[in-house]
């Protein structure tokens, strides 16, 4: 009688906990950080693993185990399209395995082929994409439709064969029961007037994430996507270069009745001075514990209006505003009697950091902030060459 080796007697369960270590290790020069600036969800990458790559040919017994790991979450920029939707066509259980796709910014026939390989993969949860090829896009669409998303990052494809999601589309898609995250840069197809379907507050969206990173668009266009999800949403991220109002976004930031963190990033162009709105709106976010704002869409002044709940504020600075912001901050808080919920408070600028001199404003303006914070118990730090886009809470999805 032929006595097994100990690589066929592991039990399957133990062999994909351990195929999924494999998984969790970035390979060779991936820092394992999000796809594109701003992200709010990342998963790892099976598909790029050397590891399971060898495991699949150490015996039988463990071939098909990894060859479905491999499957579990595919990046489509290391991979041949063509050879693989050839194997998800011959192999359904290889197809069933798939749980996550990054499509990456690819060319569009590329893309064609990426798509169409996906074709019988009915178990996909998570979905990067950054454009769907024009004569393929209600075939695509209804793919999309068909699974039970759970997250849609997509950025925009500046091939001028690609498309993008349709607002229609888009509002379907977030509405979906299974649906928790939906993050988009870059301007949905669709005129500047053509702006999703308004609906119900908190009606019919579970949503508990949302980003929008707009460039033409109004903001206003993203509205009705939370105001749909405003029972749900904890995390929203908003970024435009145009100035926010309170008409335009104040009253939908009103709406979330649970939203914990908040991030706005706006550029500010004019010499005009900012509105002042969200001085007024965010003491009335009653549940707000993350606070990350722009130089160019709030002052400094808000951390005086911060509701009780809040707890860690980042505030972002150009290179110009910096010192100034600094100075402000420290006024403000060495005049200020009442005690404030702050615990952790970060200034996030890009300025080259060996410009630092000991005699430089701004290392005047980081050390007299510094002492007063100490002297509030706040913890303060001086983030240099990042900003906000830099620093997102980032949830890393994994599938073992």
């Amino acid at each position: 009688m032929t006595r097994l080796s100990l690589a066929q007697t592991v039990p399957a369960e133990l062999l994909t906990r351990i195929f999924g270590w494999l998984v969790a290790s970035p390979p060779h020069g991936d820092d394992g950080g999000p796809p594109f600036s701003g992200c709010l969800v990342t998963w790892p990458s099976s598909s790029r693993s050397l590891g399971l790559c060898s495991a699949a040919l150490v015996c039988r017994n463990w071939a098909g185990l990894a060859q479905r790991a491999l499957m579990c979450s595919i990046d489509f920029s290391t991979i041949n399209k063509k050879a693989l939707a050839a194997t998800l066509q011959a192999r359904p259980d290889l197809a069933r395995a798939v749980r996550a796709v990054d499509l990456g910014v690819e060319p569009c026939p590329e893309l064609a082929t990426a798509w169409s390989a996906l074709a019988t993969c009915s178990g996909i949860r998570h979905v990067l994409m950054s454009g769907i090829p024009r004569q393929d896009y209600h075939r695509i669409v209804n793919l999309l439709h068909s699974l039970e998303l759970e997250t849609l990052l997509a950025a925009r494809n500046l091939d001028h064969d690609c498309a993008f999601l349709s607002p229609d589309d888009l509002v379907v898609l977030s509405r979906k029961p299974s649906m928790r995250c939906l993050d988009i840069m870059g301007d949905p197809e669709g005129q500047p007037g053509d702006v999703p379907r308004d609906g119900q507050s908190g009606g019919d969206s579970f949503l508990s994430s949302a980003s929008f990173d707009l460039c033409h668009l109004p903001m206003s266009w993203a509205c009705p996507l939370l105001r749909a999800a405003s029972s749900t949403l904890r995390r929203v991220v908003l970024a435009h270069w145009q100035p926010l109002t309170f008409e335009g976004i104040g009253v939908v930031l009103l709406s979330l009745e649970q939203l914990e963190e908040l991030a706005v990033d706006v550029e500010h162009w004019s010499d005009l001075p900012i509105d002042p709105w969200f001085d007024d709106v965010l003491p009335r976010l009653k549940t707000l514990v993350r606070l990350s704002v722009s130089s160019g869409f709030a002052r400094p002044s808000i951390i005086r209006s911060a509701p009780p709940t809040l707890k860690d504020l980042i505030y972002e600075c150009n290179e110009i505003s910096l010192a100034p912001s600094l100075e402000a901050f420290t006024s403000l808080l060495s005049t200020e009697n009442k005690p404030l919920p702050v615990n952790k408070f970060r200034v996030a600028a890009y300025f080259a950091e060996e410009r630092l001199t000991t005699s430089h404003p701004v290392q005047e303006a980081v050390k007299a902030l510094g002492d007063v914070c100490a002297a509030r118990s706040m913890d303060f730090s001086l983030a240099l060459d990042s900003s906000l886009h830099d620093i997102p809470q980032i949830r890393h999805i994994s599938f073992f």
